[in-house]
């Protein structure tokens, strides 16, 4: 290229920059930085949305979990009851326990389940287990030792989802 070329060039590039053309107005970087305030409100709006509703969609399977073990260990333990005892905060029952290849009687194990502050407790010889958190209300049915069915009410509240699970328990006849 020849430096006439060059000069040339160059002299058209200063007279642009002398008449305003090179470089960005104030108007262009307000009007993009209105469009950048607008995108990143809309993004920030949705992103704490996705939030809220994983955490609602999170503890409603938290829930969901705790009602779930609790029927489950309370149905094994009241389908192998001989028998039972419920009151208002509580449940006792006496399980026969069997020894594999032994045909001696049964021994006897108390199971009671208990209410705890905001936990459904489960307690054995053995020692305590949580059943179920984040309880809100249980009724272990009527006071008084249990029939063959045992009917009881759960309620588990967190934050702001709440489930209520109702069981009836049939009871081993007794031989």
């Amino acid at each position: 290229m020849s430096s006439d070329k060059r000069c040339g060039r160059r002299a058209a590039h200063s007279a642009r920059a002398r008449a305003g053309e090179m470089g960005i107005s104030l108007v262009e970087i307000l009007i993009v930085g209105a469009i950048s305030a607008v995108v990143i409100a809309v993004a920030g709006t949705a992103l704490f949305q996705l939030n809220r509703l994983t955490r609602l969609q999170q503890d409603a399977l938290t829930l969901d979990h705790q009602l779930q073990k609790a029927a489950a260990l309370l149905g094994h333990d009241v389908i192998a009851a001989a028998e039972g005892v419920a009151s208002t905060d509580a449940l006792t029952l006496t399980v026969p326990v069997h020894t594999f290849g032994v045909t001696d009687p049964p021994t006897e194990k108390t199971i009671r389940y208990s209410v705890v502050d905001d936990t459904l407790m489960r307690t054995d010889e053995s020692g305590s287990i949580a059943v179920a958190r984040y309880l809100d209300d249980v009724d272990f049915c009527s006071p008084g030792p249990i029939s063959t069915t045992l009917t009881l009410t759960l309620t588990v509240t967190l934050r702001e989802e709440s489930r209520t699970a109702t069981w009836a328990f049939s009871r081993r006849p007794s031989d």
